[in-house]
Order: structure tokens, then sequence, then C-alpha cells
């Protein structure tokens, strides 16, 4: 008996001894240039993956968009304040849907609210418009995840401008 007492004292102390010589990994931290980067090249990609023609890019913050289907008023556009009626599907590059709404109406959070790649693209459309928006990770959920989408995501989304309210 007392041989395996010593037999298992002495695996635990090699186990503890290969544990305290382990190296900590260490995170890097997150880089936002260099995320920006990665997920250019994950759109323009998923662009070419897709067969999608004549996305236009927001220059000044790296959001790609189409412009799918326009409305039948072409100067009726929404502020940061407005609140609106979407119908809209949300997914990852690799397709899987994480979220979507039909005829929703956004009351309280109001485009302020929104992820900033919200924020940039409906801007960009009118009332009756859809676009697909190929947002950034940095203007999503940057490098936290949200429910089921993981830290540093792509996120694709079809969204219709119903209607607005002042």
């Amino acid at each position: 008996m007392k041989r395996h007492y010593f037999g298992l004292l002495g695996l635990l102390a090699v186990m503890m001894m290969f544990a305290a010589c382990k190296k900590d990994k260490k995170e890097e931290p997150h880089d936002p240039v260099k995320q920006a980067a990665i997920d250019e090249q994950l759109i323009q990609k998923y662009i070419a993956d897709s067969s999608i023609t004549g996305t236009l890019k927001d220059d000044t913050s790296g959001l790609h968009y189409k412009i799918l289907a326009h409305g039948t008023t072409p100067n009726d556009t929404i502020t940061l304040e407005d609140r609106m009626n979407i119908t809209y599907t949300g997914k990852l590059l690799n397709g899987n849907v994480f979220d979507s709404g039909e005829n929703t109406t956004l009351r309280e959070a109001r485009l302020k609210g929104l992820i900033k790649g919200w924020q940039i693209g409906l801007r960009k459309i009118a009332k009756g418009d859809k676009v697909l928006l190929l947002i950034p990770s940095g203007l999503g959920y940057g490098n936290s995840s949200s429910g089921s989408i993981p830290a540093n995501s792509v996120l694709v989304f079809e969204v219709t401008l119903n209607n607005f309210y002042f």
C-alpha cells in the first residue's frame, strides 16, 4: 500500500513540476488597425465568393454596402434621431443567421443606439430601399462577443427601411 502511495505522490510531484514550468500564454492586445485589415480581406473574399457586384465602400469607416432595391421616395432619408420600421436579417460570413425581424419598429433605440455599421449604412438609403451591409467588426461588436456572434466578426445584414418617423 505504501508503494502505491509513494508512487502516486511521485506522479503528482512530476505533474506539478510540469505545470509550474508551463509558460503562461499571453494574449496579444487587440489591435484595431490590424483587425480592420483582416476584416477588409474577409469582406473582399466574401464579395468575390458570393459573386456580389456593385458594392460601394465608405472610405472613412470601412463599411461596404450595396443598395439592392430602391423605394419610391429617393430623397426621404433618416437621421440619427428618427424611429424606424425595418425588415432585416443578420448573419455571419459563414451564413449562420443570428438575428432577423419582420416589420420591426425601433422606438427607443433609434439609430443612435444601434451598432456603428447601421448608423452609417442606414443613412445611405431612403424609405423603401433595401441595402446589403458588410460591416467590419470595428463597426459591429468589436473584439467582444455578443450572444452567438463571436468577437471580431464581420457582420452581413440585409435591411429594408420600410418607414421612419420623426
